[in-house]
């Protein structure tokens, strides 16, 4: 872990920050970078960014300065993130999700007249129809590009059971090839790329301390998925050269998936977010993970008796199903816990002190979030740490007054 292992030694790099605050080691985030990088590059793949998993403009163009040559482009949120990330200077982003929001759109034309590259997801034709309709009425010389996601979800019993996320509706490559073609009809968009992500493989953690009894079964679901995922993206491959369609980009897989989803042949990209700054939740696969690279650090407010003490705020819990996993951890000093009956509080967080570990009256205390992205939207800034010493602060989304949907 680095500088983040070591509760001393943090504590006395950042003495003169004042909690809350978060700190990211860089020689840390590098490493995870070049890993995740090699991973991709050993199969003959790019690696785009998912910038939700970030949200940090300064870390997301330090990656691109890693590892030039396999990082390429950015998976965004919206056509708005990619039109503010374009404005900073970055190119090649894919809208993860579908919109048809007249805004996103003219933010998409935006971006593409500015001479950058964007592609919108679509998983249905009144998508495609909606964007055409809008792209013709503005800026009716463009043609906008289009990516189909296809669904990964592993279905049996004739979707009777269905172990993934509700995603689109493309699931067979019948289903794409109707799409594929509804789109050659249309003048002002054009069929540029296909995804398929396995949220029940780069989603699924399979050693979950949180939830130790349904292990078994998560990694049952995973080693399924990967097959399924194989299939469907493999089909889809066969159908677009058969019929000598031309796309630009094929895209699948995610942090949790790195260690198949880059051996597909027909793949040209894999994606990757969380594995660059390590939240705790992605500890728990099977296959082996990152080193924690940042953790945020809050105040000590008060001791309410001698074997507790609170920490000022601290819910910051992740999206998802409701459950343990999706709340921070304790870092560092080790041997706090927080109480079952309160957990991580708004306001506040009382820490049962189980090992009679000293910590000052101020603190901080560090934690670990669970995701990676979302905690960003609780800080201004981030402070980085290299060589043992804080180097910089760089604004998040938050912090530069952006918030993107």
């Amino acid at each position: 872990m680095g500088i983040l292992s070591d509760y001393d030694t943090l504590r006395e790099v950042t003495k003169n920050l004042s909690p809350p605050f978060m700190v990211v080691d860089l020689d840390t985030f590098d490493a995870n970078a070049r890993d995740l990088a090699g991973k991709a590059r050993a199969h003959g793949k790019k690696l785009r960014l998912a910038s939700k998993s970030i949200r940090v403009p300064a870390l997301i163009k330090r990656l691109f300065e890693i590892d030039p040559e396999t990082f390429q482009g950015i998976m965004c949120f919206s056509a708005a993130e990619a039109r503010f990330l374009s404005d900073e200077g970055l190119d090649d982003f894919l809208v993860a999700y579908p919109s048809i929001v007249k805004q996103e759109t003219e933010n998409a034309i935006a971006v593409a007249k500015s001479g950058k590259t964007i592609t919108l997801m679509v998983d249905s034709a009144y998508q495609v129809d909606a964007i055409d309709s809008q792209v013709r009425a503005a800026s009716p010389e463009l043609k906008l590009e289009l990516c189909i996601d296809a669904d990964m979800s592993l279905r049996r019993l004739g979707g009777l059971v269905h172990l993934g996320v509700q995603r689109s509706p493309i699931r067979s490559v019948q289903d794409f090839q109707a799409l594929a073609e509804h789109i050659q009809t249309r003048d002002n968009v054009k069929l540029t790329g296909v995804m398929g992500y396995e949220s029940q493989v780069a989603g699924l953690p399979d050693q979950n301390p949180f939830a130790p009894m349904q292990n078994f079964i998560k990694a049952r679901v995973r080693r399924l998925s990967v097959k399924n995922c194989r299939r469907i993206r493999g089909e889809i491959a066969d159908y677009l050269k058969a019929n000598a369609i031309q796309i630009r980009f094929f895209n699948g897989g995610g942090t949790g998936s790195m260690a198949w989803t880059p051996t597909e042949p027909w793949l040209t990209e894999v994606t990757a977010g969380s594995g660059f700054l390590q939240p705790h939740l992605f500890d728990y696969y099977s296959e082996g993970h990152a080193k924690p690279a940042y953790c945020f650090a809050l105040p000590i407010s008060r001791f309410s008796a001698p074997d507790y003490l609170t920490v000022k705020s601290g819910g910051f819990i992740a999206s998802g199903e409701s459950s343990q996993d999706k709340a921070p951890i304790v870092h560092l000093p080790k041997g706090l816990e927080t109480i079952s009956a309160e957990g991580f509080g708004e306001v506040q967080t009382p820490l049962k002190n189980k090992s009679n570990v000293s910590t000052g009256p101020l603190g901080p205390i560090f934690f670990r979030p669970s995701k990676a992205g979302e905690i960003a939207e609780r800080f201004n800034s981030y402070y980085l740490i290299e060589g043992g010493k804080v180097v910089e602060e760089v604004p998040t989304y938050r912090g530069m007054g952006r918030v993107f949907y």
